[in-house]
């Protein structure tokens, strides 16, 4: 079994970036240490490349004053690991995991500044 996070935090539902894709998180895992996710690198964890074109999760960044941005995280647990040879966009992913979910669950919060 295997899991992917999915944040994303734009209030406008067209325009909802992925912040962060992270794969190969191991179904015993119970938490993760402040910060680990950041770092885009986290051994166990293989990062796909979100919507800012980055690896690993760079914390809520909405717009002062723009109202509360929500952050959506999607847990999916996978009946087969997913492997690619370089870090995956979203829609190779999605291609990938096809088929192959075998829960999900998410969690929503609300950030603005």
């Amino acid at each position: 079994m295997s899991t992917t996070i999915q944040f994303t935090g734009c209030p406008i539902p067209e325009k909802r970036p992925w912040s962060m894709i992270a794969l190969g998180i191991a179904p015993t895992r119970t938490s993760f240490a402040e910060g680990a996710l950041s770092r885009g690198t986290n051994g166990d964890v293989r990062f796909g490349i979100g919507s800012f074109s980055r690896k690993g999760y760079q914390g809520p960044r909405p717009v002062p004053g723009h109202g509360p941005h929500r952050y959506l995280l999607q847990m999916l647990a996978l009946r087969r690991p997913v492997l690619f040879k370089e870090p995956p966009k979203l829609d190779a992913v999605l291609a990938a995991i096809d088929g192959n979910v075998l829960a999900w669950g998410q969690i929503v919060g609300l950030f603005e500044r």
